[in-house]
């Protein structure tokens, strides 16, 4: 059963495909007074390139009225639970299978220079996942657990700095 959204977007996706076949029957007849030599080559690509970018907005807006909301929130479960399976399903995974997952991750190539990794970009959606973090309260600064034992090997205090050797 379609909610009044669904019922617009389906009116709106028949009058959209009836001006892309409108569209693509303009660049039909277009090209018949091209063979006929009606018109000369130079006004057939203006025409064209205008009718083709025509073309190439309705077929978009088009798609887009073919992705619903149940489609987005389909994708989006399977990518949370897609990240939160990662570790699991890149440790049980083949040499092949571990590229593509972190190909995911990283659209780019990684460098390894023996010490650090790097790369150009990481994942959009993923990108916006961890920028999340940035929104957060700051946490506090210091010891983050009573059970941690710091290194007591500091210098005391005094007017010269102290070198160990």
């Amino acid at each position: 059963m379609l909610g009044s959204e669904g019922k617009d977007n389906k009116k709106k996706k028949l009058k959209l495909e009836k001006e892309l076949d409108s569209a693509n029957q303009r660049i039909e007849k277009l090209q018949d007074l091209l063979v006929d030599g009606a018109i000369d080559s130079i006004a057939y690509g203006k025409t064209l390139s205008r009718y083709a970018e025509t073309q190439r907005q309705l077929e978009t807006e088009i798609a887009s009225l073919k992705v619903t909301k149940s489609d987005y929130t389909h994708l989006v479960e399977k990518g949370y639970h897609f990240l939160r399976n990662f570790k699991k399903s890149y440790l049980n995974s083949d040499i092949d299978h571990k590229v593509k997952l972190i190909s995911s991750i990283f659209p780019e190539y990684v460098e390894f220079d023996g010490e650090k990794c790097r790369t150009p970009r990481i994942n959009d959606f993923l990108r916006f996942i961890l920028q999340i973090d940035k929104d957060l309260d700051e946490t506090k600064k210091g010891q983050i657990s009573n059970n941690l034992s710091l290194s007591l090997l500091v210098a005391r205090r005094g007017i010269e700095p102290l070198f160990l050797e």
